[in-house]
């Protein structure tokens, strides 16, 4: 990658007309400056798989003289308000950190499916901060939102905080480090550990609920192919110790490549051929399917729902399997 490969910033589509607000968070000698964005959900639409919903819009945030923000809960008795800190333009490592078509795309399908999620207990891979978690807490027990990196496991926990109000009494959305290339990344880490993640590192006392986890969300997580090679390995060793259901949303991104003088789609084309070689692994034991899902689910939030944007399906079946 040269040098201006590494400097350049991205910009997710999402918030070219999406209203937000500027606040600058201080603490101690470190100063960071998000954008907040809110969107108001009309409650009739979480009782309602598509009838009648009035899509998620977004609203003006207002904070205090300290720049706190002043978090409306509920404007009115029928809605819901969903409030996002989020970065705007970033560089490419950093893209979890803002919100993407792919994270709106799931979310969708999720508040549409919602009794599917109920109550379970679910897996968010690469949860950058946190809006599919958020989503996914309104109706399930528990929510683990993952991530890798002490800057945007915070963002995802502020966001957490933000919305606990819509959360069912009981349920909870917990933020934890989970870096795809560690050989064990559940192992929990002893107190007093030195790196700046150790907060969010998984406890002795997630393993119960890691052991009930049958449902397993990524949004956005494919753009990098050696990222998306390490998203597989990890997949296989979660799905392969018992049933799960993993739902991924992506966008097909079409770039110019010089190496073919011509348009393709190298992350979208590489997932593809990881699809294909997870579902060679399986065995009597353990077997893979998996299938792209119609996106014509009714839409909740505000954003453009293009051909691109795409919905998997990847499901582990377990025991004696039939060849």
């Amino acid at each position: 990658m040269d040098q201006d490969e590494d400097t350049q910033e991205v910009l997710s589509d999402v918030h070219v007309h999406m209203t937000h607000t500027v606040i600058t968070h201080t603490y101690s000698d470190t100063t960071n400056t998000v954008a907040v964005s809110r969107f108001y959900l009309k409650d009739k639409t979480l009782n309602e798989k598509g009838n009648n919903v009035n899509r998620l819009q977004s609203a003006h945030i207002e904070v205090d003289d300290d720049g706190d923000l002043d978090v409306t809960r509920k404007p009115s008795e029928d809605v819901v308000a969903i409030t996002i800190e989020h970065a705007l333009q970033t560089k490419l490592e950093d893209v979890g950190k803002q919100v993407w078509q792919g994270c709106l795309l799931l979310a969708d399908f999720i508040i549409h499916n919602q009794s599917d999620f109920s109550n379970a207990t679910i897996l968010d891979l690469g949860a950058g901060v946190g809006l599919t978690s958020i989503i996914a807490g309104m109706f399930a027990r528990k929510v683990f939102l993952t991530d890798v990196g002490a800057a945007i496991l915070n963002m995802a926990e502020k966001n957490v905080a933000l919305n606990q109000h819509l959360f069912p009494h009981g349920s909870s959305v917990c933020v934890r480090h989970l870096d795809w290339q560690q050989a064990n990344p559940f192992t929990p880490t002893e107190d007093g550990h030195s790196n700046d993640t150790s907060i969010y590192q998984f406890k002795e006392t997630d393993q119960p609920d890691l052991l009930d986890v049958t449902i397993m969300l990524a949004a956005e997580v494919i753009y990098d192919l050696d990222l998306t090679e390490s998203f597989f390995r990890t997949i296989l060793n979660l799905m392969s110790t018992s049933p799960k259901t993993l739902y991924i949303s992506l966008e097909k991104r079409i770039v110019f490549t010089t190496h073919d003088l011509d348009v393709a789609s190298p992350a979208y084309e590489h997932f593809c051929d990881c699809l294909d070689e997870l579902v060679k692994r399986s065995d009597d034991q353990c077997a893979f399917e998996y299938s792209c899902i119609p996106c014509d689910f009714p839409q909740f939030f505000n954003y453009n729902r293009t051909k691109e944007l795409e919905l998997w399906k990847i499901v582990s079946r377990h025991g004696k399997t039939d060849k």
